[in-house]
């Protein structure tokens, strides 16, 4: 049975960066890794934003990782987007290939 754990400070998040770097190379996202994403984080960050990271677990293994931040948009309504969307193009939530299924109720 899969764990889930929402990470909303960075040096939490920077604790995952093995597994986080093996579902990067995984998936062939290179602009997943951990080292690109949280230093945009810590550098390009927009104001207000906060940081939530879910990871998806089973015992030990990281199955996915869906690198996302929040942010008030228009009216104050909460948007969800992907560290680093705005300046790069390829970003998306990793999974272990082969184990999509067992991941994906975990992050709705």
């Amino acid at each position: 049975m899969a764990s889930t754990q929402i990470i909303t400070e960075p040096d939490a998040a920077r604790e995952l960066a093995g597994g986080w770097d093996e579902l990067a190379v995984a998936c062939s996202l290179p602009l997943c890794a951990p080292g690109w994403m949280l230093s945009w984080w810590t550098h390009l960050a927009p104001a207000g934003g906060e940081l939530r990271i879910v990871a998806v677990r089973e015992g030990a293994e990281l199955l996915a990782l869906a690198p996302w931040f929040v942010q008030r948009g228009e009216g104050g309504r909460i948007e969800v987007r992907f560290l680093g969307a705005q300046i790069s193009d390829r970003v998306d939530v990793l999974c272990r290939p082969g184990r999509e299924r067992d991941a994906a109720p975990a992050l709705r």
